[in-house]
């Protein structure tokens, strides 16, 4: 089915289109250009469409100019970037909210009282690390490693797209 506007055509190339965003924002404007000087010309979109042909042939053109070069290198480590980050923060999350701090904070300690009606009661509670750096990194070492690669993958993934 082909598409109906000039924005659905270019954005069905667009998306099989295999450079960095950067990249991509170029060819958008150069597409829009193009198609804005035909249709100046006399020649409706369905014309226009049979000349380019379909998104997927006008994709293939982009790659194959594409091939090689630094656009489609970046491309791999954006998508990588863009797919880390918000595993990485979710893992970071379960993480966290599977410690034993945050446990203890919304179900108490972990409490044991053991002893009986007719002879002495003995009451235990569990503690992790006397130190206080190492109970911080016990508790939240795993979640804060992994928050720091998810905000070190964002930051990546918003600076490739910025400088390419």
């Amino acid at each position: 089915m082909a598409p109906k506007t000039r924005e659905q055509y270019i954005r069905q190339i667009l998306r099989r289109i295999r450079v960095t965003d950067g990249v991509k924002r170029r060819i958008r404007a150069d597409l829009l250009a193009d198609i804005a000087a035909k249709q100046d010309a006399g020649q409706t979109l369905a014309q226009i469409q049979a000349e380019m042909g379909s998104p997927d042939r006008a994709a293939a053109e982009f790659n194959a100019a594409y091939d090689g070069t630094p656009a489609r290198r970046w491309y791999v480590w954006q998508q990588a970037a863009k797919a880390a980050a918000p595993v990485l923060l979710v893992l970071a999350v379960l993480c966290l909210a599977a410690s034993p701090a945050v446990r203890m904070a919304l179900f108490g300690g972990s409490v044991g009282i053991i002893g009986g009606a007719d002879g002495p009661t003995s009451i235990y509670v569990t503690a992790g690390p006397q130190s206080p750096v190492g109970s911080f990194l016990a508790l939240y070492g795993l979640p804060l490693a992994l928050l720091a690669l998810a905000v070190l993958c964002l930051a990546a993934w918003l600076l490739i797209r910025r400088i390419r």
